[in-house]
């Protein structure tokens, strides 16, 4: 990424696209009444990890959400998944050519559906059905809950460096869970080595197990991976109390955890695992909010946080990225952007994903 103002903005529209010269601002434009009951045309976006291409989650022609792909030197979609009788869910690089995605049903009028775990390929081949009948599920708001035996890429905190095949799941059956990794082009599940238990899972920058929760309602227990391999206690707390933790992030040998500290609001804190403690400050609070947030990383370097309170904000760290974001905030102020770079990018192409649309920002 480099320093200097936006060459250009190009905002693209899933049915037309929509030119924004360098500097101007976008009119404000108050939505009709029924905008918030219709399926929106675009409502995820993804940037792959070499920066050339964007999938998203949009609906076309009908209120099915179809998984799409864009290619950024050309802006032209591609339909690579859709179904009559599901939604495209969640979805994520695997690596520069596969992706992964859930398939769910957010139509209320429909009484059963399938949903699973799919990969496919770039170019639109070698589709592989992981898990295609996870659960029944109807609540829109449910998308990253999924319940139920088989495979769910969610419980999962961290990140793995998007380069193979594989992907962290967790293989649920009826009386627990555990963490696995699948091959999505063969199927061959392996699970990596944890204490008796666990039922929270953190993956440390090169997608290694480094730090697990188990326990019960009563009582939680963090150990860490320790460098000779050995599971270490690091903490533990009573869940409901004022000193509960979440661990969110385990980037460059520091642990990122959501946690009230003793007082009534949650903030995000850094951990010291030798220490068994918060460091204070908080690296993120605020007054008014409890804060919950998904760490943005680039390897062993952390760019910032994805920040939930009242809505959803992003806290940068990384310069360049704060730069931009304030930028884009000028540009269009009538929306929350959301931006993102590929995290081994091979372009100076960042997206921001707003209402309906998408931003390409060339820097």
């Amino acid at each position: 990424m480099h320093r200097g103002s936006i060459k250009g903005l190009m905002a693209f529209a899933l049915f037309s696209c929509l030119a924004l010269p360098a500097g101007a601002e976008a009119p404000v434009v108050k939505p009709a009444p029924e905008a918030f009951f219709q399926n929106i045309q675009m409502s995820a976006a993804e940037i792959s990890p070499n920066g050339r291409y964007v999938i998203a989650r949009a609906s076309y022609t009908g209120v099915r959400r179809s998984l799409v792909l864009f290619d950024l030197a050309t802006m032209t979609p591609k339909i690579l998944a859709r179904y009559r009788n599901g939604d495209v869910g969640t979805l994520f690089w695997l690596n520069d050519k596969r992706i992964g995605f859930t398939v769910i049903n957010i139509d209320p009028n429909i009484e059963k559906s399938t949903s699973g775990l799919y990969a496919i390929d770039l170019d639109g081949k070698d589709s592989k059905g992981l898990a295609p009948a996870l659960v029944n599920q109807r609540s829109f708001m449910a998308e990253a809950s999924l319940q139920g035996p088989g495979f769910a890429p969610e419980g999962i905190q961290g990140n793995w460096p998007r380069t193979g095949d594989s992907m962290p799941v967790l293989v649920k059956n009826r009386a627990d869970s555990a963490l696995g990794m699948i091959n999505t082009r063969t199927g061959e599940q392996t699970e990596p080595h944890a204490p008796h238990g666990t039922v929270g899972w953190v993956l440390d920058d090169s997608g290694t197990l480094r730090l697990t929760v188990g326990g019960n309602s009563e009582l939680r227990t963090m150990r860490w991976l320790d460098p000779e391999g050995s599971w270490r206690k690091v903490g533990s707390f009573a869940p409901a109390s004022a000193a509960s933790l979440q661990p969110r992030a385990f980037i460059d040998k520091t642990l990122y955890v959501q946690s009230r500290n003793g007082s009534d609001r949650s903030s995000l804190f850094r951990y010291n695992v030798e220490r068994g403690a918060l460091e204070e400050p908080a690296l993120i609070n605020s007054p008014d909010f409890d804060i919950d947030g998904s760490a943005i990383s680039e390897g062993k370097h952390l760019l910032g946080f994805r920040v939930y309170t009242d809505a959803e904000s992003t806290v940068w760290f990384d310069p360049d990225m704060k730069a931009l974001q304030a930028e884009i905030d000028v540009v269009l102020p009538a929306t929350v952007n959301r931006i993102a770079r590929g995290s081994r990018s091979e372009t100076r192409s960042c997206w921001s994903m707003l209402t309906r649309r998408c931003i390409l920002a060339t820097r």
